[in-house]
């Protein structure tokens, strides 16, 4: 008989187990020894197969997380770079409208300054157009009557008397009459009227006029009177001719002379 020896290639296992021998033409066969030798072949095979697949597996996913993680970072990585220079954009847009702003604002400053340069200039103008359409106002002036005596008489009957307030030549009257004009008013610098002229001129006339101040009381045996000044315009003096050049707001003069006079 002959025996055949088979080798068993795979994990050795403490399971018992039944084999049966049988012939199989000229050789003779253990079937289960043989179906488990494959079995356990087939199942280390399987087993290292199966490693190799796991080990591939393993590798492959530790790449495919590499991969993962790379592409995660590189979509980071262009995120970032996106977010930085959108806010890059951000910023030199905000800055450029600031700037535009600004620009706006200076230009609606100068804008605003020209037409009040502009307004101010037509009210000038205007101011000045209608000064020189109006005439200037009218002033009036007043002129003052200086009644200046020019000679001293004593009135007959009157002689050697002493008075307080003696006239001299040279004084200006004080004490004429409210019927003599002691001033009259015009447009300042304009000549005096005729009218005014006249009316001086004919103030005192040719009986003269009493001053109305008593220089003197007297008192008589059979009475009493007081001396006073009796006022004249002097004989050849022309009023009108004398201020035919005076201007309302100057002094007009009229020569007069003074007479001592006793009345009762």
């Amino acid at each position: 008989m002959k025996v055949v020896l088979i080798y068993i290639w795979g994990e050795i296992t403490e399971e018992k187990k039944r084999f049966k021998m049988y012939k199989s033409g000229k050789n003779w066969v253990i079937a289960p020894i043989v179906f488990l030798g494959l079995t356990a072949g087939l199942g280390h095979q399987a087993n290292v197969k199966a490693d190799n697949v796991s080990s591939t597996a393993k590798a492959d996913n530790e790449t495919a997380q590499k991969a993962t993680s790379t592409s995660l970072n590189d979509q980071k990585a262009v995120t970032l770079k996106s977010s930085t220079s959108t806010k890059a954009t951000t910023q030199a847009t905000a800055h450029q409208t600031a700037q535009a702003r600004t620009q706006i604002a200076a230009v609606t400053v100068v804008q605003v300054l020209q037409q009040q340069i502009t307004a101010n200039r037509q009210r000038i103008t205007s101011s000045s157009t209608t000064n020189n359409n109006q005439k200037p106002a009218t002033q009036t002036a007043t002129s003052n009557i200086q009644y200046k005596v020019t000679a001293v008489y004593d009135a007959p009957g009157v002689d050697n008397v002493t008075v307080p307030d003696a006239l001299k030549v040279g004084d200006v009257v004080k004490d004429m009459p409210s019927s003599v004009p002691t001033s009259v008013s015009g447009t300042k610098g304009d000549k005096l009227s005729t009218s005014d002229l006249n009316k001086v001129a004919n103030a005192i006339g040719s009986n003269g006029v009493d001053g109305t101040q008593s220089q003197k009381s007297v008192q008589y045996p059979n009475g009493k009177g007081h001396y006073f000044y009796k006022y004249y315009v002097q004989q050849g003096f022309d009023v009108t001719k004398a201020n035919e050049n005076v201007t309302y707001g100057s002094p007009i003069t009229v020569n007069v002379t003074a007479t001592l006079t006793w009345a009762e």
